[in-house]
């Protein structure tokens, strides 16, 4: 490997850190424009932010935890939708549950009904216009 070759192979490696390099600089210019960066301010500042981070880590975990838990509760209630692209069937196209199945017979068996004493109103009616 020529030394042309190897720097644009540790420049695509690094390009992501020199990148973040970059951001950092950026940002460390905007608010510090004469160059003096007071690190033990900083450094105190980090220290600071990170206790708060350990003391509200327990509050977080608590709260995933009833988030799994709540999660778990919706999946069981409403399952999640199908996934077309793998060829699952949408709400419409599956075969109705139980209870609305049921609730389809039922309507049908009504519907039945309802006809059946159309018909025998209709036959009721033609009796009596033969009597006449």
């Amino acid at each position: 490997m020529t030394d042309r070759s190897l720097r644009l192979s540790e420049t695509v490696e690094n390009k992501s850190e020199l990148d973040e390099y970059g951001k950092a600089d950026r940002l460390l210019r905007k608010f510090y424009p004469s160059k003096k960066i007071p690190v033990s301010t900083l450094q105190k500042e980090l220290d600071t932010l990170s206790a708060e981070v350990e003391d509200l880590r327990p509050a977080l975990d608590a709260v995933k935890e009833d988030l799994t838990e709540l999660r778990f509760v919706q999946n069981c209630i409403a399952p999640e939708e199908p996934n077309e692209e793998k060829g699952e069937k949408t709400l419409t196209e599956k075969q109705p549950t139980k209870e609305k199945a049921s609730l389809i017979d039922r309507l049908h068996d009504k519907q039945q009904v309802v006809d059946e004493q159309k018909q025998k109103e209709k036959s009721h009616s033609h009796a009596y216009e033969n009597e006449l």
